[in-house]
């Protein structure tokens, strides 16, 4: 079963990735003990852990499969994983967790030239690698 489509989950991931991509270190932890409530904690992690795997922000951390979430509530040592329910009651709350993660770990919105950019990287990298995707 595939793990993502359209920037989106698609199933349930296997451990393997909630090891890898899921895994919070000590600058992560640093950043989500800002939070004053468990539920914005929890909130901010797993979109934290999320952007990492899927490149974007999920529009709904509800839309996060529930081993993500439960992974991320045992790292954090929240007992009830449910809490994250209510991380959408404020929704100026999670942009401004979104644009804490991108200031923090210096990611870059995608605009034109970003764009511009990566095309010209991966057009590059298609003729020099010396793989094809024919097959």
């Amino acid at each position: 079963m595939r793990l993502l489509r359209a920037n989106r989950f698609s199933g349930v991931p296997l451990l393997r990735d909630l090891d890898r991509c899921y895994w919070l270190n000590d600058v992560d932890l640093a950043l989500i003990r800002d939070r004053r409530r468990d539920v914005n904690r929890l909130g901010f992690a797993v979109q934290l852990a999320t952007v990492r795997l899927l490149g974007v922000f999920v529009p709904d951390v509800l839309e996060v499969p529930w081993a993500i979430v439960e992974s991320v509530a045992q790292q954090l040592a929240i007992a009830d994983p449910s809490i994250v329910k209510g991380y959408r009651a404020r929704p100026k709350a999670v942009y401004e967790h979104q644009w804490k993660i991108v200031e923090a770990y210096h990611y870059r919105l995608w605009d034109m030239d970003t764009l511009a950019e990566a095309r010209v990287f991966i057009t590059a990298r298609a003729w020099t690698s010396g793989r094809s995707t024919a097959r």
